[in-house]
């Protein structure tokens, strides 16, 4: 502004005029990147357009030859937005009516016999092959428009294909394998040079799907495995290259649907020489799994050290379907599929292998080994990603699963609600939301667990079934109960590391009902269990009661008067009729007796806790020193 200021006026006059038109070229080269926008139009917005007509709708400026992205950005007319749409739409369903057409008047000329299926087949190869040159024809001038021309070419080359060996036997099943392999390269090397992505979720649909197509009831395991391998491979390069997310759940779901269908039959089928294929089969989940997670993992070490070049992979109109828009502006959906490729890769090699619970929890445990030495290497690499951290957090799942395949009964208890407090003291310590979560299902995992340990026999003992203790255990001071005792201090240490209060509260009830239950189901074996329950359970209250009144914590003060109430309603409902008259006499008198002692001691057992001195405000009213 001070250099502007010290020059003369028609100095400073053309200097804007300079300006003026670098900004209008600008706005010019944008504006033709929107391929459906004729050059009569581009004058039309160049000279001046209406300023009310114009919405936030956004787009970037080209890389310049650097690589570089231009950080500004320039407002796209709400007619124009509307206008490109409606192109969409028209494409669409031009090309759908377009192979619809087509394939009505193969089926008029074959019921007419117009022509033998040679001539037809030579129609349908000569259709795409026209629609494919078109869209080359057209890629600079239209490149959307080129895009559904290529497309609908690459569709009609598969529609011959299967047509060619399934409906008319004219080529034998290698020279229609092969044909339809072509269309999947020729639609794989067409993407490579488009801007959208169709094309390469056409070839890879389609090359998935080739081996079902077109197939001749002869199964071949390691043709299926190296085939749909080599697919594979082909979605995620580009996938890499491209950056579109749709692509990488195509070949996902795509992937694990050929196994799913290929592998069933020899599973679950009647298919002899299941044993001897076993080996291809885990070769082909183990290369899946692997190249689904360099992908989804190698896309985002790209983006993170050089984000111009590399950046956030766009998610498709289905990813918008499947996710919320706040988790599509970030790299999750990529994390997810990469944490769900060794979970799904596990549960076929289970199926594969018909593992025992042991041996699949080793080789969870495996898993979880390499996932964990791979996250703080991969850390080393990264420029500020989190690849390293969907690393460690699948490690952490995959351990977990371990826990569950290797252990049982008390000891996987206690394995679990060990986990569940370290992760929830964790969670506080780096503010991280999915520990959290996980820490949150663990910790309901465990009560729940216990919950139902617990009232098994409790609800025996109210329905008069009894419950009989076994053989050679003492009540309180056998595994199951410590078990259940140690579980439930575990999940009451992990809400010491929560900040909301309705998780604490919640927490907390859940593991003093839980005690209680524990106490009922622990004393209620022994001869004249129900008024040992009662005991230990106002001795329970009153402990609750005297520390909160001596800690000043009104929740301990609630929770033991509200046990209180309770020994008060088991009294009358439970103990007047279960127990014996000389336990019930002294049950009577021995809580009448508590109660008026509390009573009178109330006030004197309460230490308030040191507060500010209190004053009188000028209007009259009370408050405290530090304020109202």
């Amino acid at each position: 502004m001070e250099e502007r200021e010290g020059r003369s006026l028609p100095e400073r006059v053309k200097e804007l005029e300079t300006e003026v038109q670098a900004q209008r070229r600008e706005l010019r080269v944008a504006i033709q990147r929107l391929d459906r926008v004729t050059a009569g139009q581009i004058e039309e917005v160049d000279r001046g357009f209406d300023r009310e007509a114009w919405t936030g709708s956004r787009l970037d400026l080209p890389e310049d030859a650097g690589g570089a992205t231009d950080a500004r950005r320039i407002v796209v007319p709400s007619g124009l937005q509307r206008l490109r749409n409606g192109e969409w739409w028209f494409n669409k369903i031009g090309i759908g009516l377009l192979l619809f057409g087509a394939a009505f008047l193969f089926k008029f000329s074959v019921d007419q016999n117009w022509i033998t299926p040679s001539v037809r087949v030579g129609i349908g190869i000569s259709l795409g092959a026209l629609l494919v040159l078109l869209g080359l024809r057209v890629y600079g001038e239209r490149q959307a428009f080129s895009q559904v021309l290529l497309g609908g070419g690459i569709g009609v080359f598969y529609i011959t294909g299967y047509t060619a060996f399934q409906l008319y036997a004219l080529v034998p099943y290698v020279v229609a394998f092969a044909f339809m392999v072509s269309v999947t390269l020729l639609a794989f090397l067409l993407s490579l040079r488009q801007e959208g992505i169709s094309l390469a979720l056409i070839g890879t649909t389609g090359g998935l799907g080739t081996p079902f197509i077109i197939h001749d009831g002869v199964g071949d395991v390691g043709g299926l495995v190296l085939y749909t391998s080599l697919i594979l491979t082909g979605a995620c390069a580009i996938y890499v290259y491209k950056g579109r997310f749709s692509l990488l759940l195509t070949a996902f779901v795509g992937t694990w649907m050929v196994y799913l269908i290929g592998y069933s039959d020899l599973i679950y089928g009647l298919e002899g020489g299941f044993f001897q294929h076993r080996p291809v089969m885990q070769f082909g989940t183990s290369f899946a799994w692997v190249v689904l997670g360099l992908a989804a993992a190698g896309r985002e070490m790209l983006r993170a050290r050089n984000p111009h070049r590399w950046q956030r992979p766009e998610p498709g109109p289905v990813a918008r379907l499947m996710f919320a828009d706040e988790v599509m502006k970030s790299s999750a959906p990529a994390h997810m599929l990469s944490v769900a490729a060794p979970l799904v890769a596990l549960w076929f090699t289970q199926e594969i292998w018909r593992l025992e619970e042991a041996s699949l929890g080793w080789v969870s445990l495996g898993g979880a080994v390499l996932y964990a030495i791979s996250a703080p290497l991969l850390r080393l690499f990264e420029n500020g990603g989190r690849v390293n951290y969907t690393q460690a957090i699948t490690a952490l799942l995959l351990a977990t699963l371990a826990l569950v395949f290797l252990l049982d009964g008390n000891a996987l208890l206690l394995a679990l609600a060990a986990e569940a407090a370290v992760l929830h003291h964790l969670s506080r310590r780096t503010a991280d939301r999915i520990l959290s979560v996980g820490a949150h299902a663990l910790s309901l995992w465990v009560v729940g667990w216990i919950f139902v340990r617990l009232l098994d026999g409790v609800l025996a003992l109210a329905l008069g079934s009894g419950v009989a203790q076994e053989a050679g255990e003492m009540p309180v001071f056998n595994l199951g109960a410590l078990s259940d005792l140690i579980g439930l201090a575990l999940v009451l240490a992990a809400s010491l590391a929560m900040v909301t209060s309705w998780t604490v509260t919640g927490y907390r009830v859940a593991v003093h009902a839980a005690f209680l239950a524990w106490l009922w189901h622990e004393l209620s074996t022994l001869p004249n269990g129900a008024a040992y329950t009662t005991i230990a359970w106002g001795l329970y209250a009153v402990a609750l009661l005297v520390i909160g009144l001596r800690l000043d914590r009104l929740a301990l003060m609630r929770a033991g008067m509200a046990t209180l109430f309770l020994v008060v309603g088991k009294l009358f409902l439970v103990d007047l009729a279960g127990v014996e008259a000389v336990w019930r006499i002294l049950l009577f008198l021995g809580f009448g007796g508590l109660f008026l002692v509390l009573g009178y001691y109330l006030q004197h057992l309460w230490k308030p806790a040191t507060r500010p001195p209190e004053k009188f405000e000028g209007n009259g009213s009370l408050s405290s020193g530090r304020g109202a």
